[in-house]
């Protein structure tokens, strides 16, 4: 017949294949000529070539809607209600997957609770240490003046009791170098 469907869409789209557009819609219109065929053939209509005779091209389109729709009565019921099944078996699924996506994202929103409740005690627990270090550190510092306070102390008697050889009592330690019990 020489109609060639795909020339406006060349023309503004120039390749030198033909892309998968215009062979997706002659598979399919390869499909919907096929039913066409099929339904005339049970009506008992001539088929659509270029010999045949002038018809009634109204009912022809009719025919070749009603074949795009699919088939009707028994096998087309059974095939919607399968197809209805399938959608209703693949909504469940995403039901399904999107339930266990928000479990999954439950339980990592609590995973990350507990480990930043983790973190936070042992940030409190590394606290306490450094404040009981500190604190030790300044006894220990305290003790370490005491005694060398009572080192220097126990030398000065010393030196004045050999230097007064036995002349008087032993002298007691200055008010301000008496030693504590530091614990």
């Amino acid at each position: 017949m020489g109609l060639d469907v795909f020339e406006s869409i060349r023309a503004t789209r120039p390749s030198s294949e033909s892309d998968w557009l215009e062979q997706s819609f002659v598979a399919n219109l390869g499909d919907v000529i096929q039913s066409v065929g099929v339904m005339n053939e049970r009506q008992g209509l001539t088929p659509v070539d270029g010999a045949s005779s002038p018809r009634d091209w109204d009912a022809l389109i009719a025919h070749v809607r009603k074949a795009a729709r699919g088939p009707v009565g028994p096998v087309g019921a059974d095939i919607t209600m399968q197809a209805r099944h399938r959608e209703a078996q693949a909504q469940a699924l995403l039901r399904s997957a999107h339930k266990r996506l928000d479990e999954a994202a439950e339980r990592e929103a609590q995973a990350e609770a507990r480990v930043r409740a983790a973190e936070e005690r042992a940030r409190l627990a590394e606290a306490r240490a450094a404040a009981r270090i500190e604190m030790a550190e300044t006894r220990a510092r305290r003790a370490e003046e005491a005694a060398r306070s009572a080192l220097d102390w126990l030398q000065r008697i010393r030196q004045a009791g050999m230097t007064e050889a036995g002349a008087g009592p032993a002298m007691a330690p200055p008010l301000g170098l008496r030693l504590r019990n530091v614990a």
